[in-house]
């Protein structure tokens, strides 16, 4: 279950914890942007490139909707995987949150 995490200040957990947000099985191809609803006006884009024929890259920027109806961006991640490898990434909500919340997901990559 372990990822390779690039250009990232955090450890990802090596485990799913019971509040992990699970997206699931997410189906990428080339550049085009996933987007997720975490739930209490916060969500998550994902997109994925293809790494020397095998690894994907896959790059996460996390937001929120202000009361005002603006979306400010709060957190990012990017990490290096494999299809087919359950990942769980944490994100930071800069509200102090104990424990850090985490999404998990398994990433697939779709053939043209």
């Amino acid at each position: 279950m372990a990822a390779l995490v690039t250009g990232c200040k955090r450890s990802v957990p090596a485990h799913v914890s019971a509040g992990a947000k699970d997206l699931g099985v997410i189906e990428f191809t080339e550049g085009t942007p996933r987007q997720f609803n975490l739930g209490g006006g916060k969500g998550c884009s994902a997109t994925a490139q293809r790494v020397d024929g095998t690894n994907l890259k896959i790059d996460f920027i996390f937001a929120r909707t202000n009361a005002d109806g603006t979306v400010t961006e709060f957190d990012n991640f990017h990490l290096s995987t494999i299809p087919g490898r359950q990942c769980v990434i944490p994100y930071d909500v800069s509200n102090g949150a104990s424990p850090t919340p985490t999404i998990s997901f398994t990433p697939k990559w779709k053939t043209p």
